[in-house]
Protein backbone atom coordinates (compact mmCIF):
# COMPACT_ATOMS: atom_id res chain seq x y z
CA UNK A 1 0.00 0.00 0.00
CA UNK A 2 3.00 2.41 0.87
CA UNK A 3 4.23 1.21 -2.43
CA UNK A 4 1.44 2.02 -4.40
CA UNK A 5 1.44 5.40 -2.73
CA UNK A 6 4.55 6.25 -3.46
CA UNK A 7 3.79 6.09 -7.14
CA UNK A 8 2.55 9.36 -7.22
CA UNK A 9 0.61 10.05 -10.74
CA UNK A 10 0.36 13.81 -12.31
CA UNK A 11 -1.14 16.15 -10.23
CA UNK A 12 -0.59 13.92 -6.85
CA UNK A 13 2.98 15.58 -6.24
CA UNK A 14 0.84 19.05 -5.72
CA UNK A 15 -1.28 17.35 -3.37
CA UNK A 16 1.08 15.67 -1.48
CA UNK A 17 3.11 18.86 -1.21
CA UNK A 18 -0.03 20.73 0.13
CA UNK A 19 -0.72 18.10 2.82
CA UNK A 20 2.98 18.48 3.84
CA UNK A 21 2.89 22.05 4.22
CA UNK A 22 -0.75 21.64 6.43
CA UNK A 23 1.10 19.18 8.61
CA UNK A 24 4.29 20.98 9.05
CA UNK A 25 2.51 23.57 10.20
CA UNK A 26 0.34 21.90 12.88
CA UNK A 27 3.24 19.96 14.37
CA UNK A 28 4.74 23.62 14.47
CA UNK A 29 2.10 25.41 16.05
CA UNK A 30 1.41 22.28 18.34
CA UNK A 31 5.24 22.47 19.62
CA UNK A 32 5.15 26.53 20.28
CA UNK A 33 1.46 26.44 21.33
CA UNK A 34 2.39 23.58 23.90
CA UNK A 35 5.67 25.32 24.98
CA UNK A 36 4.15 28.64 25.24
CA UNK A 37 0.77 27.48 26.75
CA UNK A 38 2.43 25.57 29.64
CA UNK A 39 4.24 29.46 30.68
CA UNK A 40 1.19 31.34 30.65
CA UNK A 41 -0.53 28.43 32.48
CA UNK A 42 2.29 28.42 35.38
CA UNK A 43 2.26 32.62 35.51
CA UNK A 44 -1.68 32.44 35.87
CA UNK A 45 -2.10 29.98 38.37
CA UNK A 46 -5.27 27.23 38.25
CA UNK A 47 -7.90 30.01 39.54
CA UNK A 48 -6.69 32.44 36.39
CA UNK A 49 -5.76 30.25 33.84
CA UNK A 50 -9.64 28.30 34.58
CA UNK A 51 -10.99 31.81 34.13
CA UNK A 52 -9.03 32.08 30.75
CA UNK A 53 -10.04 28.59 30.03
CA UNK A 54 -13.56 28.82 30.20
CA UNK A 55 -14.00 32.43 28.07
CA UNK A 56 -11.53 30.68 25.33
CA UNK A 57 -14.39 27.53 25.62
CA UNK A 58 -17.45 29.48 25.77
CA UNK A 59 -16.29 32.11 22.91
CA UNK A 60 -15.25 28.72 20.51
CA UNK A 61 -19.16 27.95 20.67
CA UNK A 62 -19.67 31.28 18.43
CA UNK A 63 -17.21 30.29 15.64
CA UNK A 64 -20.31 27.97 13.42
CA UNK A 65 -22.12 31.24 12.91
CA UNK A 66 -19.20 33.11 12.26
CA UNK A 67 -17.78 30.83 9.65
CA UNK A 68 -21.25 30.65 8.53
CA UNK A 69 -20.83 26.73 7.71
CA UNK A 70 -19.59 28.52 3.83
CA UNK A 71 -15.95 27.01 4.24
CA UNK A 72 -16.33 23.61 2.52
CA UNK A 73 -18.25 25.22 -0.13
CA UNK A 74 -16.05 28.37 -0.87
CA UNK A 75 -13.36 25.42 -1.46
CA UNK A 76 -16.03 23.56 -3.85
CA UNK A 77 -17.23 26.49 -6.03
CA UNK A 78 -13.49 27.75 -6.35
CA UNK A 79 -12.26 24.46 -7.40
CA UNK A 80 -15.34 24.01 -9.88
CA UNK A 81 -15.82 27.79 -10.81
CA UNK A 82 -11.62 28.85 -10.91
CA UNK A 83 -13.27 31.91 -13.03
CA UNK A 84 -15.45 32.88 -10.64
CA UNK A 85 -13.19 33.07 -7.81
CA UNK A 86 -13.27 36.66 -7.27
CA UNK A 87 -17.07 36.37 -7.03
CA UNK A 88 -17.17 33.91 -4.78
CA UNK A 89 -14.55 35.75 -2.50
CA UNK A 90 -16.27 38.53 -2.47
CA UNK A 91 -19.62 37.11 -1.76
CA UNK A 92 -18.67 34.79 1.12
CA UNK A 93 -16.80 37.94 2.73
CA UNK A 94 -19.89 39.58 2.97
CA UNK A 95 -21.71 36.94 4.27
CA UNK A 96 -18.87 36.33 6.53
CA UNK A 97 -19.16 39.50 7.56
CA UNK A 98 -22.72 39.66 9.14
CA UNK A 99 -21.95 36.11 10.57
CA UNK A 100 -19.07 37.58 12.38
CA UNK A 101 -21.07 40.37 13.42
CA UNK A 102 -23.97 38.13 15.05
CA UNK A 103 -21.87 35.45 16.65
CA UNK A 104 -19.65 38.73 18.37
CA UNK A 105 -23.20 40.46 19.37
CA UNK A 106 -24.35 36.96 20.72
CA UNK A 107 -21.70 35.63 22.49
CA UNK A 108 -21.42 38.59 24.32
CA UNK A 109 -25.15 39.08 25.35
CA UNK A 110 -25.30 35.45 26.54
CA UNK A 111 -22.21 35.93 28.97
CA UNK A 112 -23.83 39.29 30.19
CA UNK A 113 -27.20 37.11 30.75
CA UNK A 114 -25.14 34.55 32.95
CA UNK A 115 -22.69 36.63 34.32
CA UNK A 116 -24.26 39.72 34.55
CA UNK A 117 -22.00 40.27 38.18
CA UNK A 118 -18.88 38.97 36.84
CA UNK A 119 -17.02 41.73 34.86
CA UNK A 120 -14.10 40.46 34.76
CA UNK A 121 -15.25 37.41 32.71
CA UNK A 122 -17.57 39.01 30.38
CA UNK A 123 -14.95 41.71 29.81
CA UNK A 124 -13.04 38.57 28.75
CA UNK A 125 -15.37 37.33 26.44
CA UNK A 126 -15.78 40.26 24.71
CA UNK A 127 -12.27 40.79 23.84
CA UNK A 128 -11.86 37.59 22.43
CA UNK A 129 -15.22 37.36 20.70
CA UNK A 130 -14.43 40.59 18.53
CA UNK A 131 -11.83 38.31 16.97
CA UNK A 132 -14.93 37.69 14.77
CA UNK A 133 -14.46 40.54 13.29
CA UNK A 134 -11.59 39.16 11.35
CA UNK A 135 -13.05 35.85 10.29
CA UNK A 136 -14.48 37.79 6.56
CA UNK A 137 -10.51 37.35 5.63
CA UNK A 138 -10.22 33.77 6.37
CA UNK A 139 -11.77 33.32 2.37
CA UNK A 140 -8.06 34.60 1.56
CA UNK A 141 -6.89 31.06 2.97
CA UNK A 142 -9.78 29.01 1.51
CA UNK A 143 -8.64 30.66 -1.64
CA UNK A 144 -4.60 28.83 -0.99
CA UNK A 145 -6.77 25.79 -0.02
CA UNK A 146 -8.80 25.19 -3.15
CA UNK A 147 -5.88 26.48 -5.68
CA UNK A 148 -3.17 23.95 -3.65
CA UNK A 149 -1.05 26.62 -2.75
CA UNK A 150 -1.65 26.25 1.29
CA UNK A 151 1.92 27.37 1.68
CA UNK A 152 0.94 31.02 1.31
CA UNK A 153 -2.07 30.32 3.63
CA UNK A 154 0.92 28.56 6.13
CA UNK A 155 2.82 31.19 5.98
CA UNK A 156 0.84 33.92 7.02
CA UNK A 157 -1.25 32.21 10.01
CA UNK A 158 2.57 30.88 11.39
CA UNK A 159 3.43 34.50 11.30
CA UNK A 160 0.76 35.94 12.80
CA UNK A 161 1.32 32.61 15.05
CA UNK A 162 4.82 33.29 16.21
CA UNK A 163 3.85 36.99 16.66
CA UNK A 164 1.41 36.42 19.06
CA UNK A 165 3.42 33.42 21.25
CA UNK A 166 5.79 35.91 21.14
CA UNK A 167 3.53 38.53 22.64
CA UNK A 168 2.51 36.11 25.49
CA UNK A 169 6.11 35.63 26.32
CA UNK A 170 6.84 39.74 26.96
CA UNK A 171 3.48 40.11 29.09
CA UNK A 172 4.04 37.13 31.13
CA UNK A 173 8.10 38.84 32.05
CA UNK A 174 6.16 41.91 32.38
CA UNK A 175 4.00 40.57 34.98
CA UNK A 176 1.06 41.51 32.81
CA UNK A 177 -2.94 40.96 33.86
CA UNK A 178 -5.31 38.44 33.09
CA UNK A 179 -7.02 40.90 30.41
CA UNK A 180 -3.99 41.48 29.05
CA UNK A 181 -4.03 37.59 27.59
CA UNK A 182 -7.39 37.75 26.42
CA UNK A 183 -6.34 40.37 24.50
CA UNK A 184 -3.84 38.50 22.61
CA UNK A 185 -6.47 36.38 20.90
CA UNK A 186 -7.95 39.38 19.52
CA UNK A 187 -5.06 40.08 18.93
CA UNK A 188 -3.91 36.91 16.96
CA UNK A 189 -7.15 37.04 14.64
CA UNK A 190 -6.18 40.58 13.62
CA UNK A 191 -2.24 39.55 12.78
CA UNK A 192 -3.50 36.54 10.67
CA UNK A 193 -5.94 38.63 8.76
CA UNK A 194 -3.19 41.11 7.92
CA UNK A 195 -0.74 38.58 7.22
CA UNK A 196 -3.12 36.49 4.83
CA UNK A 197 -3.75 39.93 3.17
CA UNK A 198 -0.01 40.22 2.56
CA UNK A 199 0.07 37.01 1.41
CA UNK A 200 -2.93 37.52 -1.11
CA UNK A 201 -0.76 40.06 -2.59
CA UNK A 202 2.16 38.41 -2.94
CA UNK A 203 0.27 35.65 -4.70
CA UNK A 204 -0.59 38.36 -7.33
CA UNK A 205 -3.62 38.55 -6.57
CA UNK A 206 -5.81 41.80 -5.98
CA UNK A 207 -8.80 41.95 -3.23
CA UNK A 208 -10.06 44.95 -5.42
CA UNK A 209 -11.36 42.96 -7.80
CA UNK A 210 -13.56 40.82 -5.39
CA UNK A 211 -17.17 41.55 -5.84
CA UNK A 212 -20.76 40.88 -4.21
CA UNK A 213 -23.38 38.91 -6.24
CA UNK A 214 -27.02 38.54 -4.46
CA UNK A 215 -28.25 35.51 -6.14
CA UNK A 216 -24.93 33.81 -5.08
CA UNK A 217 -25.38 34.74 -1.49
CA UNK A 218 -28.73 33.05 -1.77
CA UNK A 219 -27.67 29.78 -2.94
CA UNK A 220 -24.86 29.67 -0.73
CA UNK A 221 -27.35 30.52 2.54
CA UNK A 222 -29.70 27.67 1.31
CA UNK A 223 -27.18 25.59 1.33
CA UNK A 224 -24.62 26.35 4.25
CA UNK A 225 -27.20 26.56 7.38
CA UNK A 226 -27.47 22.41 7.58
CA UNK A 227 -23.54 23.17 7.98
CA UNK A 228 -23.78 25.54 10.57
CA UNK A 229 -26.39 23.20 12.27
CA UNK A 230 -23.51 20.56 12.32
CA UNK A 231 -20.36 22.98 13.36
CA UNK A 232 -22.48 23.96 16.42
CA UNK A 233 -23.66 20.30 17.11
CA UNK A 234 -20.03 19.29 17.02
CA UNK A 235 -18.82 21.90 19.08
CA UNK A 236 -21.78 21.46 21.86
CA UNK A 237 -20.26 17.79 22.11
CA UNK A 238 -16.88 18.45 21.88
CA UNK A 239 -16.59 21.81 24.00
CA UNK A 240 -19.79 21.88 26.00
CA UNK A 241 -17.73 20.21 28.93
CA UNK A 242 -15.77 23.09 29.48
CA UNK A 243 -18.19 25.74 29.43
CA UNK A 244 -20.48 23.37 32.06
CA UNK A 245 -17.20 22.86 34.46
CA UNK A 246 -16.58 26.73 34.31
CA UNK A 247 -20.17 27.53 34.92
CA UNK A 248 -20.82 24.85 37.45
CA UNK A 249 -18.11 24.03 39.93
CA UNK A 250 -14.40 26.78 40.56
CA UNK A 251 -12.45 27.81 37.69
CA UNK A 252 -9.56 26.27 39.30
CA UNK A 253 -11.77 22.88 38.41
CA UNK A 254 -11.71 23.77 34.95
CA UNK A 255 -8.39 24.77 34.99
CA UNK A 256 -7.15 21.42 36.05
CA UNK A 257 -9.28 19.98 33.33
CA UNK A 258 -8.02 22.32 30.99
CA UNK A 259 -4.49 21.08 31.11
CA UNK A 260 -5.73 17.33 31.40
CA UNK A 261 -7.18 17.84 27.69
CA UNK A 262 -4.31 19.95 26.71
CA UNK A 263 -2.16 16.84 26.94
CA UNK A 264 -3.88 14.30 26.27
CA UNK A 265 -4.87 15.96 22.83
CA UNK A 266 -1.25 16.81 21.49
CA UNK A 267 -1.34 13.55 19.92
CA UNK A 268 -4.62 14.19 18.16
CA UNK A 269 -2.60 14.78 15.03
CA UNK A 270 -1.67 11.40 14.39
CA UNK A 271 -5.45 9.97 13.02
CA UNK A 272 -5.49 13.19 10.86
CA UNK A 273 -2.48 12.22 8.89
CA UNK A 274 -4.09 8.84 8.65
CA UNK A 275 -6.84 10.17 7.12
CA UNK A 276 -4.47 12.39 4.77
CA UNK A 277 -2.75 9.15 3.87
CA UNK A 278 -6.01 6.96 3.54
CA UNK A 279 -8.85 8.91 2.17
CA UNK A 280 -7.81 9.36 -1.21
CA UNK A 281 -6.89 5.71 -1.63
CA UNK A 282 -10.10 4.62 -0.06
CA UNK A 283 -12.25 7.05 -2.65
CA UNK A 284 -10.18 5.73 -5.54
CA UNK A 285 -11.17 1.80 -4.11
CA UNK A 286 -14.71 2.63 -2.98
CA UNK A 287 -16.52 2.11 -6.92
CA UNK A 288 -14.01 -0.32 -8.91
CA UNK A 289 -12.47 -2.58 -6.22
CA UNK A 290 -15.02 -3.24 -3.26
CA UNK A 291 -12.79 -6.14 -2.02
CA UNK A 292 -9.49 -4.43 -1.83
CA UNK A 293 -12.00 -1.36 -0.17
CA UNK A 294 -12.93 -3.28 2.31
CA UNK A 295 -9.83 -4.50 3.09
CA UNK A 296 -8.08 -1.36 3.24
CA UNK A 297 -10.10 -0.07 5.34
CA UNK A 298 -10.12 -2.62 7.83
CA UNK A 299 -6.33 -1.95 8.03
CA UNK A 300 -7.04 1.77 8.59
CA UNK A 301 -9.54 0.81 11.17
CA UNK A 302 -6.77 -1.40 13.35
CA UNK A 303 -3.82 1.36 12.68
CA UNK A 304 -6.69 4.38 14.05
CA UNK A 305 -7.04 1.56 17.19
CA UNK A 306 -3.83 0.57 17.91
CA UNK A 307 -2.63 4.16 17.79
CA UNK A 308 -5.50 5.19 20.49
CA UNK A 309 -4.46 1.89 22.40
CA UNK A 310 -0.54 2.93 22.54
CA UNK A 311 -0.78 6.54 23.40
CA UNK A 312 -3.31 5.88 25.96
CA UNK A 313 -1.24 3.26 27.41
CA UNK A 314 2.10 6.24 27.66
CA UNK A 315 0.20 9.21 28.31
CA UNK A 316 -1.89 7.29 31.08
CA UNK A 317 1.46 5.62 32.94
CA UNK A 318 3.45 9.04 32.77
CA UNK A 319 0.42 11.44 33.70
CA UNK A 320 1.92 12.01 37.39
CA UNK A 321 5.52 13.11 36.25
CA UNK A 322 4.40 14.67 33.22
CA UNK A 323 1.96 17.22 34.80
CA UNK A 324 4.60 18.02 37.63
CA UNK A 325 7.38 18.42 35.14
CA UNK A 326 5.46 20.89 32.92
CA UNK A 327 3.24 22.30 35.03
CA UNK A 328 4.07 22.51 38.36
CA UNK A 329 3.10 20.72 41.75
CA UNK A 330 -0.02 23.81 41.64
CA UNK A 331 -1.28 21.77 38.94
CA UNK A 332 -0.92 18.24 40.08
CA UNK A 333 -4.62 17.20 40.18
CA UNK A 334 -4.63 17.01 36.73
CA UNK A 335 -2.79 13.90 36.78
CA UNK A 336 -5.37 11.87 37.65
CA UNK A 337 -7.62 13.42 35.15
CA UNK A 338 -5.27 13.12 32.38
CA UNK A 339 -4.96 9.37 33.13
CA UNK A 340 -8.41 8.82 32.86
CA UNK A 341 -8.88 11.31 29.96
CA UNK A 342 -6.69 9.51 27.79
CA UNK A 343 -8.44 6.54 27.54
CA UNK A 344 -11.68 8.40 26.14
CA UNK A 345 -9.50 9.26 23.27
CA UNK A 346 -10.47 6.37 21.18
CA UNK A 347 -13.44 8.64 20.72
CA UNK A 348 -11.40 11.07 18.63
CA UNK A 349 -9.84 8.17 16.39
CA UNK A 350 -12.36 5.93 16.03
CA UNK A 351 -14.58 9.18 14.92
CA UNK A 352 -12.52 10.49 12.51
CA UNK A 353 -12.44 7.13 10.71
CA UNK A 354 -15.91 6.78 10.69
CA UNK A 355 -16.15 10.15 9.40
CA UNK A 356 -13.78 9.19 6.62
CA UNK A 357 -16.22 5.94 5.21
CA UNK A 358 -18.75 8.56 5.71
CA UNK A 359 -17.43 10.45 3.48
CA UNK A 360 -16.49 7.83 0.75
CA UNK A 361 -19.77 6.63 0.82
CA UNK A 362 -21.48 9.78 0.48
CA UNK A 363 -23.50 9.06 4.21
CA UNK A 364 -21.63 12.97 5.27
CA UNK A 365 -25.54 13.83 6.85
CA UNK A 366 -25.42 10.84 9.69
CA UNK A 367 -22.79 13.39 11.22
CA UNK A 368 -24.93 15.76 12.06
CA UNK A 369 -27.88 12.76 13.55
CA UNK A 370 -24.38 11.58 15.69
CA UNK A 371 -22.73 14.98 17.12
CA UNK A 372 -26.53 16.02 18.04
CA UNK A 373 -26.78 12.82 20.55
CA UNK A 374 -23.35 13.39 21.36
CA UNK A 375 -23.95 16.79 22.37
CA UNK A 376 -27.24 15.94 24.29
CA UNK A 377 -25.96 12.99 26.28
CA UNK A 378 -22.78 14.84 27.17
CA UNK A 379 -24.72 17.60 28.62
CA UNK A 380 -26.91 15.48 30.40
CA UNK A 381 -24.29 13.42 31.97
CA UNK A 382 -22.22 16.86 32.90
CA UNK A 383 -25.01 18.10 34.54
CA UNK A 384 -24.99 14.38 36.54
CA UNK A 385 -21.58 14.24 37.11
CA UNK A 386 -20.04 17.50 37.63
CA UNK A 387 -21.51 19.15 40.58
CA UNK A 388 -20.93 15.50 42.76
CA UNK A 389 -17.46 15.17 41.03
CA UNK A 390 -16.15 18.14 39.21
CA UNK A 391 -13.27 18.04 36.57
CA UNK A 392 -13.09 14.10 37.24
CA UNK A 393 -16.73 13.06 36.76
CA UNK A 394 -16.79 15.50 32.97
CA UNK A 395 -13.74 13.31 32.33
CA UNK A 396 -16.10 9.99 32.69
CA UNK A 397 -18.76 11.92 31.07
CA UNK A 398 -16.49 12.55 28.55
CA UNK A 399 -15.12 8.71 28.27
CA UNK A 400 -18.73 7.75 28.57
CA UNK A 401 -20.09 9.91 25.53
CA UNK A 402 -17.19 8.77 23.51
CA UNK A 403 -18.28 4.93 24.13
CA UNK A 404 -21.88 5.36 23.13
CA UNK A 405 -20.75 7.66 20.34
CA UNK A 406 -17.84 6.41 18.86
CA UNK A 407 -18.86 2.40 19.77
CA UNK A 408 -22.41 1.54 20.94
CA UNK A 409 -24.25 3.57 18.09
CA UNK A 410 -22.44 1.48 15.28
CA UNK A 411 -23.87 -1.59 16.65
CA UNK A 412 -27.25 0.28 16.76
CA UNK A 413 -27.84 1.79 13.69
CA UNK A 414 -28.00 -0.23 10.42
CA UNK A 415 -26.34 2.36 8.35
CA UNK A 416 -23.03 2.33 10.50
CA UNK A 417 -23.45 -1.54 11.27
CA UNK A 418 -20.33 -1.98 8.91
CA UNK A 419 -18.10 0.48 11.13
CA UNK A 420 -18.87 -2.16 13.89
CA UNK A 421 -17.83 -4.99 12.73
CA UNK A 422 -14.62 -2.86 11.18
CA UNK A 423 -13.90 -2.31 15.08
CA UNK A 424 -14.89 -5.34 16.42
CA UNK A 425 -12.23 -7.04 14.23
CA UNK A 426 -9.49 -4.30 14.99
CA UNK A 427 -10.11 -5.81 18.65
CA UNK A 428 -8.53 -8.95 18.15
CA UNK A 429 -4.74 -7.41 18.05
CA UNK A 430 -2.81 -10.67 16.56
CA UNK A 431 -4.95 -10.32 13.50
CA UNK A 432 -4.03 -6.84 13.56
CA UNK A 433 -0.36 -7.08 13.31
CA UNK A 434 -0.81 -9.51 10.53
CA UNK A 435 -2.92 -7.18 8.33
CA UNK A 436 -1.05 -3.97 9.15
CA UNK A 437 2.24 -6.13 8.36
CA UNK A 438 0.83 -7.25 5.24
CA UNK A 439 -0.42 -4.02 4.07
CA UNK A 440 3.13 -2.31 4.90
CA UNK A 441 5.06 -5.41 3.39
CA UNK A 442 3.10 -7.08 0.64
Amino acid sequence: MLGSMGRLKPGRAQVVSNAAWLWLEQVFRLSIGLFVGVWVARYLGPQQFGAYSYALAFVALFGPIARMGLDSLVIRDIAREPESKDEVLGTTFLLKAVGGGVATTLAIAVILGLNHGDGATCAMVALIALGFVFQPFDVINLYFTAQQQQKFAVAAKTTAYVLVNLLKLWLIMRMAPLSAFALTSLAETGLAACCLLVGYRTAGERIRRWRFSAERARATARESWPLILSGLTFLLYSKIDQVMLGALTTKTELAFYAVAVKLAEVTDFIPLILQTLFLPRLSGLYKDRPAEYRRHLQVYFDLMLVTWLGVAIVISVAASPLVAVMYGATYAPAAAILAVYAWGQFGSNLGIARGTLLTVEGKVHLNFYIQALGALFNILLNLFAIPRFGALGATVATLLTNLLVAVALNAALPDLRAVWRLIIRACHLRNVAQRVSQAVWG
